[in-house]
């Protein structure tokens, strides 16, 4: 506890805090500072004095300042290259102290065991690409769609280059059903491909049908590790599985490699059932909840 701080941002040293994230054996892209720095407004850095771990701390500071987790940070909390249960007791003592109102989602490699508060599991999907190609793992919807890919013609392509294709298409379709996605958010996915490409580390791959973009999906890439950042798809996209296509795609060009896909979620019963569809692992990750405020307070923020 003595050698724990908790650094403005402009205080912390970026190569030494990414290079802890990266040599943490459950990294996520999440805690990398160029990340956090396009995914939220402000945020500060709780870590040992040596940056033997390190912990993002997004902040809110209206009405009271709070810690939050960002939308587009599935998964937070410290990393390194070993942590312990000990490290997040002693964490959330140490910002309970600074802050009335703390949630977080933990990486998952915290147990429920380890840890005290409100705690809420939520689910990821992940797989590992190291073995050979096949689709043996893919289940019938997977393949059912991937015969009406091939039908229809459609061709996949990749690029380092940020399209707004994807986010508009998203914001105009599903978007619209989400109230708690606004312009900022989508202004955030920009920043976050954005800041992965230029360090030669996103690919945006488009499903086309003739000349007509019908699905993409922004990929991040960085130790190993392919993250789903974000994916949309039209009318003519979804009806000739256009989206099981680019999967596909982006999973047999990484088969037989020792890479993860990280398809980040979800909760939500379709999106998961995407998912397991390619085979991938169901993996769970729990939310942290420990709040000290008061009437209203507590009812206004959740």
């Amino acid at each position: 506890m003595n050698n724990m701080k908790l650094l403005p941002r402009e205080e912390i040293d970026e190569q030494r805090w990414d290079n802890c994230v990266i040599s943490s054996p459950f990294f996520r892209h999440y805690a990398l500072t160029y990340y956090m720095d396009s995914a939220c407004e402000f945020w500060m850095g709780l870590l040992d004095e040596d940056y033997s771990w390190v912990w993002p701390v997004p902040i809110k500071k209206f009405p009271v300042s709070r810690v939050y987790q960002p939308l587009l940070s599935q998964q937070l909390g410290p990393y390194g290259a070993s942590i312990d249960g000990q490290v997040v007791q002693n964490g959330l003592l140490f910002l309970k102290r600074h802050f009335a109102h703390i949630r977080i989602k933990l990486n998952d490699q915290f147990q429920q065991s380890q840890l005290i508060g409100e705690l809420e599991q939520h689910q990821n999907f992940e797989l590992d690409l190291s073995l050979p190609y096949t689709i043996k793992g893919y289940n019938r919807t997977v393949q059912s769609n991937l015969k009406k890919s091939e039908k229809a013609k459609l061709t996949i392509q990749s690029s380092n280059d940020f399209d707004s294709w994807c986010v508009e298409t998203f914001k105009h379709s599903k978007g619209i059903e989400i109230n708690a996605l606004k312009d900022d958010f989508y202004i955030q996915v920009e920043n976050v491909f954005k800041a992965f490409a230029e360090r030669d580390s996103a690919l945006c791959f488009t499903a086309f049908s003739e000349a007509e973009k019908v699905a993409q999906v922004l990929v991040l890439n960085s130790n190993n590790r392919l993250l789903f950042l974000f994916s949309a798809s039209n009318i003519i996209g979804k009806q000739f599985g256009a989206m099981h296509a680019i999967v596909d795609a982006i999973i047999k060009e990484y088969s037989g490699r020792p890479f993860v896909l990280d398809f980040e979620g979800s909760n939500d019963p379709g999106l998961a059932y995407f998912y397991g569809g390619f085979g991938a692992e169901h993996k769970v990750y729990l939310q942290l909840t420990e709040s000290r405020l008061k009437w209203p307070l507590n009812r206004l923020i959740k």
